[in-house]
């Protein structure tokens, strides 16, 4: 399967949200709306994503890589990562992302696709009450 594109090179996340999986939904349950995300879907279900978020000059985060807990170990977020890569490339940007330290299954495919740990962060959340 190949990563599913509409429209060229901007998309929407809508397009790529499933209610059914919960992928392409930030914590709210909303979908973002102006964002390159695209997706791999398996039999008419959204089971894969990643995309374009944070753009400092002359770089772009990658973001939002997920994939369902029933399609994983096939290679999805790989492709969806390296062609997005490959997307901020040729615009003559470097691709970066963060990875949770524990994600170990992460991280291993990251570095196959040329990705290296640059730092290390500590995030920390709020919640006001």
């Amino acid at each position: 399967m190949r990563p599913a594109w509409s429209n060229g090179a901007r998309t929407t996340c809508r397009r790529y949200s499933d209610s059914s999986t919960g992928l392409g939904r930030d914590r709210s349950g909303r979908a973002p709306a102006n964002c390159t995300y695209p997706g791999i879907r398996h039999e008419g279900t959204l089971v894969a994503m990643a995309g374009e978020r944070l753009r400092p000059e002359g770089w772009t985060e990658i973001s939002a890589v997920c994939t369902a807990p029933e399609a994983r170990g096939r290679g999805y977020a790989a492709r969806l990562v390296g062609a997005l890569a490959a997307r901020v490339t040729a615009r003559g940007e470097r691709p970066f992302l963060h990875v949770a330290e524990a994600s170990t299954a992460a991280i291993a495919p990251y570095a196959g696709l040329g990705f290296e740990t640059r730092a290390e962060v500590t995030y920390r959340g709020f919640r006001a009450p």
